[in-house]
């Protein structure tokens, strides 16, 4: 019988080592993705730690209850000792775990208040980001009309000043919003941007490669969206690693007026969803920016993306994009 109570006390050890195997296989797998940061990993564990803890604390009394039988050496009265006591309250805390605390329905009802509570927040930053928009394109219009010229890059800063604000940017993070260039499929062509620092909102030339970085990475992949958070912080390896993959001479970086060690590029389309239009860029010095994580990367797209896309449709049907000159610079 001691045999028995042996044996499954280690088929629930080896439970156990399966379940800490498949933590393992997923962190690993995680790390070696392309968008890992380490505060995902941290929620990844923690996810899997709670949502699996009932089963982890059951493996572990099991695995107790076989020790006390051990222990006892078969005597009924010794059968209650220590190890017993231990399995007991392990599995009370199984129980409690599994129905009152990690009820599935629980789980499921606080993942739809997350996302009311983001659809609610996002709500929100959009009603002052649509007025905004509402009152350029009046005032673009207005121009176009008694013939005064127009430059979109203004209205665009101060539409992305609202993004950047509302989701507490510092003077390390920027947004650019560039527009395809109609002329040249191999480059995009800047309507704004916003920097808390002065240095950083320079209009620079303008123009930006479409073979180029993040929104090259970008245009290649499935999902229409490029996010890396972990750039060299030292100035040789980051050069290296902007010439190596990023594919960037050392014009093109020593011409950079903001080094970014976090970026993410994302697609804007038109109404129809089926039309690249442009491209937000969202830029931090940091390396594995608290500001920019991806998470939060991609809710300022899924948020703003729609109402960004049309302002972008705006302008290119009231023809007021800026135009490349034969220096390779842009006309506002």
């Amino acid at each position: 019988m001691i045999f028995i109570f042996h044996k499954i006390g280690l088929l629930y050890l080896y439970r156990l080592q399966g379940l800490i195997l498949e933590l393992s296989n997923n962190i690993s797998q995680f790390l070696n993705s392309q968008n890992s940061d380490g505060w995902n990993v941290i929620k990844k564990v923690l996810i899997f730690l709670i949502t699996r803890s009932p089963q982890i604390f059951t493996y572990i009394a099991i695995f107790f209850i076989s020790l006390a039988y051990e222990r006892s050496n078969g005597v009924f009265w010794d059968f209650f000792n220590k190890f017993f006591v231990i399995s007991l309250i392990l599995y009370f805390l199984s129980l409690m775990l599994e129905h009152v605390i990690i009820k599935p329905e629980s789980i499921d009802n606080l993942k739809k208040e997350i996302k009311k509570l983001k659809k609610q927040i996002c709500d929100t930053e959009l009603f002052y980001f649509q007025n905004a928009k509402e009152k350029a394109l009046s005032e673009i219009r207005s121009k176009l009309k008694d013939e005064q010229p127009v430059d979109v890059v203004d209205y665009f800063h101060e539409l992305l000043a609202i993004i950047a604000q509302v989701n507490r940017f510092t003077a390390e993070e920027r947004i650019t919003v560039f527009s395809f260039d109609s002329e040249n499929e191999d480059q995009v062509i800047m309507l704004g941007r916003y920097s808390e620092n002065r240095t950083f909102n320079g209009k620079g030339r303008g123009i930006h490669s479409t073979r180029q970085g993040s929104i090259s990475k970008a245009l290649k992949s499935p999902d229409r969206y490029s996010y890396k958070n972990n750039f060299p912080e030292e100035e040789e390896e980051y050069k290296k690693e902007l010439k190596n993959n990023e594919n960037m001479t050392d014009i093109d970086i020593n011409s950079l007026r903001m080094k970014a060690r976090t970026i993410g590029s994302f697609m804007l389309h038109n109404s129809q969803g089926h039309d690249q239009i442009a491209i937000m860029v969202l830029e931090s010095l940091k390396k594995e920016s608290p500001v920019l994580t991806e998470e939060k990367s991609r809710n300022i797209y899924n948020c703003f993306k729609k109402e960004l896309a049309n302002f972008v449709q705006e302008i290119i049907d009231l023809n007021v994009t800026p135009i490349g000159n034969a220096n390779n610079e842009l006309e506002y």
